[in-house]
């Protein structure tokens, strides 16, 4: 995974189509982009994925410049470490500590049974209301079940 601060800006992008290229012939899994990218549909036809602020037509050439790899970044406010997981799906980016993983895969694991059953009453002709009720929906806690 490759994450880049560009600060937010959305006057200039630092990502495109040949960058995608570049980084998918070497498996790279995806780009996380604190600021814009260009040639959306072109990386979209790649099947790479890219999640940034925005998109926009005009090239970061001689506008943004390297700084360093395997640096501590912001994206967003919030401070990605190397090694730390970026996760991203058409919702947006979660920052998973690389120390806390297993644990967030954990509660992600609760969370998706929980809602899978929940799914599944309401397809039954159970209320929503009923349904998280008997779940403790509205009640779940992060902490050690």
């Amino acid at each position: 995974m490759i994450a880049i601060d560009n600060g937010g800006r959305t006057d200039c992008t630092v990502w495109g189509d040949i960058l995608t290229a570049v980084a998918r012939s070497r498996g790279v899994a995806g780009t996380v982009i604190h600021g814009c990218c260009r040639d959306t549909t072109r990386i979209m036809e790649l099947g790479y994925p890219v999640f940034s602020v925005s998109s926009y037509m005009k090239s970061g050439k001689n506008r943004a410049r390297f700084i360093g790899a395997q640096r501590p970044i912001h994206l967003s406010g919030t401070l990605v470490q190397p090694g730390d997981l970026l996760v991203g799906d058409d919702s947006g980016v979660l920052c998973i500590p690389a120390g806390a993983a297993a644990r967030v895969l954990e509660i992600a694991k609760r969370i998706e049974a929980m809602e899978g059953t929940i799914l599944k009453e309401l397809a039954d002709g159970v209320p929503l209301r009923e349904a998280r009720k008997r779940h403790n929906y509205n009640q779940f806690s992060f902490q050690k079940s």
